[in-house]
């Protein structure tokens, strides 16, 4: 029975990543980090292990507070950031937390 389950959230997992599509500098994770880095915030302060399922930022993004990546030198200047971007929920796409 755990075997016919694992085989079904593989399956569907997989199913997930081959029709996810992404924004610009962006790519399907099904088992992701959660503490990618952001515009305000370029290394993450602390973050958890566990899988995040959806699309995260391209190598050598950074995600910015309108929840697009962009290249670090494109981030808005500190004062066009909100104070509180960190604090902001990300935008969930339709796959995440599958």
């Amino acid at each position: 029975m755990v075997k016919a389950n694992l085989i079904a959230v593989l399956m569907l997992i997989y199913t997930a990543s081959a029709s996810q599509d992404c924004p610009a500098n962006m790519h399907f994770e099904s088992c992701g980090s959660q503490c990618q880095r952001r515009c305000n915030e370029p290394a993450p302060v602390a973050c958890t292990l566990a899988c995040y399922i959806g699309c995260v930022c391209d190598e050598g993004y950074v995600l910015a507070s309108d929840n697009v990546c962009v290249l670090p030198e494109n981030c808005p200047a500190p004062s066009e950031e909100s104070s509180d971007a960190a604090a902001q929920p990300r935008k969930q796409t339709a796959f995440d937390n599958l």
